[in-house]
């Protein structure tokens, strides 16, 4: 495999400014950096819309909506059992604690 590559392209001396500016020019609206102050960026109101939020409570909203829908719909039945909850496991201990008269001690 023989590439012929062109030298200029791997020249890594600075640019000048047209050059930089005519090949950004691309990406959209974009500002250089104070040099005097740089910290004015962040100061200056934000170009664009932050959507974070909104589109967070969107994401939860649809997750309840999702959960209520899946329970409302679901085809999974559960019976009415008598064997479920504190009466129940009263009634179990009761039973095993008078069964050892009936049956005699262990041997």
């Amino acid at each position: 495999l023989v590439v012929n590559v062109d030298a200029p392209a791997g020249d890594t001396l600075a640019s000048s400014t047209e050059h930089v500016e005519a090949y950004l020019a691309a990406i959209g609206p974009w500002t250089w950096l104070d040099e005097d102050d740089p910290g004015a960026l962040f100061a200056r109101q934000a170009e664009r819309v932050n959507l974070g939020w909104p589109l967070l409570w969107l994401v939860l909203a649809l997750l309840l909506l999702e959960t209520v829908l899946a329970r409302h719909f679901s085809h999974a039945a559960t019976p009415a059992t008598p064997n479920r909850g504190p009466a129940a496991l009263a009634r179990r201990a009761w039973a095993a604690a008078t069964a050892y008269g009936k049956r005699g001690p262990a041997t």
